[in-house]
């Protein structure tokens, strides 16, 4: 440190034993400073003084380390005392200031409900505000006893009349506030003991053309029916009957919703009211919860039907077997479709008509009777017994999901339709088609085998994909569970072999049905005249026009390539080609046409080989034989 100067290290160092109070007991101060080093009467002080001096002189601006202790010591105590300061004094009064504000409060409330207090409606200076009448309600009012005609003379009852005539709501007393009441319509009937001395004051005056108006307490005294229909007024008075009639016809407003009398109204039924015979008739929902009628479960749901199996020989004919099996490989039903057991009557009956799904969020089961046994199994293992991955959601399907709405579009060629709307028969490509009948037929149980549903799609989806979106399994329990139409023969007969129950011996076997070339005319897959040799493919557009196509077609109708449907440009250039539209409209064309297809190893009698060459195919070459 430059300069140093002692004066102003001597009043350093008197500050600073000043601020620590380290001053002599005995002289009170540090003495004086004496060339390098500085005396001081006090003897403890002296190597203290020699530090700070010794720092300053260096240049140390640091304070000594006793101080630096201090000085932390000083800072310590100065928190903590704010600390106690805060929490002994501060805290205390904030805590005591809330507690009056909230005091004032309730005090104020307490003021305010002892000066203004609060009353209820039907207490003593409480305006009640009588209940406006609708028009489905009756205002039925209670009855003053100044307005009871038996306790009247008959001037009083003249008068009381003269008044009805001139104005219903014109009385002597104010009427109560009147209960609003459910409408009852229909034919008021009032006793008669209450209206004879009214009916003696109306003897003289009585004309058919006289406007009566009646009053609601009027009508509330008993005593006469009053048709509403015919506009009448009819007392029943000492036995004899008396009808005054309205000036003017009540007309029926809004379906008589405007009426303001009456207990029970019987409406007239017109013949344009009675129910129609279609209406009545029961209509066949579309919606895939809902294939087949619902009825009770104990109720007979009728005769089992044979589920159907699929027809290879029609498959081989069409060119589509391979096409099909494809479809049933990457759906996972190949060993559903390749086992073709026996079903039976009773068996197929109490299994489907006691069936039930239980679609728990945890565990989802299925309850059935096989014969007289009630059997609860989970989902998973019905998955199991049936041959089929347990995979993909459960869950309900919506209305109209996306993924299955853009399939059915893309199978359909743009079909504007929606699912619960939309064909089997505008499927265009025929192995897809074939699959979604025996979908319907064999697996769903349908009989209603035109309409396509979400359940159809879901199994499309996953045979055109190989990606299974829904639970397979559990769209086959919720169809079972839908009563209507028996159908899953072969799911009770899997059942009963993987529970290893025992057949009834009694019980009878289904006749096997199969989509040979017989049913797939009657789902007009195919022209009415088409035979084995000469399988004609109908083919639907979405604007309702239809080509008649010769099969096989493997490179028009193949699944491998997208997309799953055909535009009618790309098929009529297809026939263009081939020139079948020419030779079919021609009056000298034959009519059947050859397709015949060599197999090695085949029989003559299932595939007979003919001349391979047709009308059709004149001038070409024959088909090849398969390799």
């Amino acid at each position: 440190m430059s300069g140093f100067d002692e004066t102003s290290a001597r009043h350093f160092v008197d500050r600073r034993l000043d601020l620590v109070g380290r001053r002599c007991f005995k002289c009170g101060g540090l003495g004086r400073l004496v060339a390098d080093n500085a005396t001081c009467r006090c003897w403890e002080q002296r190597t203290r003084i020699n530090e700070v001096i010794f720092t300053l002189r260096k240049g140390d601006t640091r304070q000594p380390p006793l101080l630096n202790r201090i000085n932390v010591v000083i800072y310590l105590n100065v928190v903590l005392c704010l600390h106690v300061f805060v929490l002994v004094f501060l805290l205390p009064f904030v805590a005591l200031v809330l507690l009056l504000f909230i005091a004032l409060v309730l005090l104020s409330s307490l003021i305010f409900h002892l000066l203004f207090p609060t009353r209820r409606q039907g207490e003593d200076g409480v305006r009640v505000e009588p209940a406006l009448p609708r028009d489905d309600t009756l205002i039925r009012p209670k009855r003053p006893e100044c307005h009871d005609l038996r306790k009247r003379t008959p001037d009083e009852a003249e008068e009381l009349l003269a008044k009805i005539g001139r104005n219903h709501d014109d009385w002597t007393t104010p009427e109560p506030t009147p209960t609003p009441i459910l409408k009852k319509r229909g034919l008021i009937k009032l006793n008669d003991e209450d209206m004879r001395e009214a009916k003696k004051s109306l003897k003289d005056k009585e004309d058919d053309n006289m406007s009566i108006i009646l009053g609601r307490p009027f009508l509330n005294t008993a005593g006469a029916v009053i048709d509403c229909n015919k506009g009448k007024v009819t007392f029943n008075v000492d036995d004899k009957e008396h009808t005054v009639y309205f000036p003017k016809r009540i007309d029926k407003k809004r379906k008589m919703d405007n009426f303001n009398f009456g207990e029970v109204f019987e409406r007239e039924t017109t013949s344009t009211g009675r129910p129609s015979r279609t209406a009545t008739r029961f209509r066949r929902s579309y919606n895939e919860d809902v294939i087949a009628p619902s009825f009770e479960p104990e109720e007979d749901n009728g005769v089992p039907n044979a589920s159907s199996f699929p027809c290879y020989n029609f498959l081989s004919n069409a060119g589509l077997l391979d096409d099909f099996f494809t479809l049933v490989n990457k759906a996972g039903l190949a060993a559903y479709v390749g086992d073709e057991r026996e079903q039976y009557y009773m068996l197929t009956k109490i299994f489907v008509e006691s069936f039930k799904f239980h679609n728990k969020h945890y565990g989802p089961t299925v309850a059935f009777k096989i014969y007289g046994d009630a059997i609860t199994m989970k989902l998973e293992e019905f998955c199991v017994a049936l041959g089929i991955a347990p995979v993909g959601t459960s869950s309900k399907i919506k209305d109209n999901p996306r993924v299955l709405l853009e399939l059915y579009r893309g199978i359909t060629n743009d079909d504007c339709r929606t699912i619960q709307r939309g064909k089997i028969r505008n499927i265009q490509l025929p192995a897809i088609k074939y699959f979604a009948y025996y979908i319907a037929t064999s697996i769903l149980g349908r009989e209603n085998t035109s309409n396509i549903s979400s359940y159809h799609l879901a199994f499309l989806i996953a045979a055109l994909t190989g990606e299974t979106h829904y639970h397979l399994g559990s769209l086959i329990a919720r169809r079972l569970s839908n009563r209507g139409p028996i159908f899953g023969g072969t799911i009770a007969s899997r059942i009963l072999a993987h529970l290893k129950l025992p057949l009834d011996s009694n019980d009878v076997p289904l006749t096997p049905r199969r989509l040979d070339i017989a049913a797939m005319k009657s789902h007009h897959f195919i022209t009415a005249d088409s035979t084995s040799d000469n399988l004609v493919y109908k083919m639907l557009f979405a604007d309702g026009d239809e080509k008649e196509i010769p099969l096989p077609q493997p490179d028009l109708f193949s699944i491998d390539r997208e997309p799953w449907s055909r535009s009618k440009e790309e098929v009529e250039e297809k026939m263009k080609i081939q020139g079948f539209h020419q030779q079919h409209d021609s009056k000298d064309a034959e009519s059947s046409y050859d397709y015949t297809v060599t197999y090695p190893g085949a029989s003559s009698s299932t595939y007979p080989e003919h001349d391979p060459s047709s009308s059709y195919y004149e001038g070409a070459t024959s088909w090849a034989p398969w390799d």
